[in-house]
């Protein structure tokens, strides 16, 4: 490879601005969550980032070991193509 491709980098930072938006709201919406009753959810304060966490790892643990299906073939590509792959 040669270099980064534009296309990839655009993706990346629009993924990185999406991604990091949606954890902002996700933290935001569980800490109003756990200040509308703290003697109920006080315990839980700080856990909610570290829920966001493993939830987002486990999302994109999953979009990434999604096997490839091809647009011009039914079979789904296994083996060296399994997931996000670099390109050659």
């Amino acid at each position: 490879m040669t270099g980064i491709i534009p296309a990839d980098a655009l993706a990346i930072g629009a993924g990185a601005f999406f991604g990091a938006m949606s954890r902002y709201q996700a933290g935001r919406m569980a800490a109003e969550y756990i200040a509308s009753d703290p003697k109920r959810f006080g315990h839980l304060t700080g856990w909610h980032t570290a829920a966001i966490n493993v939830g987002g790892s486990f999302i994109l643990g999953g979009v990434t070991g999604a096997p490839l299906i091809s647009s011009t073939s039914t079979k789904t590509t296994v083996g060296p193509a399994f997931g996000l792959t670099p390109r050659s």
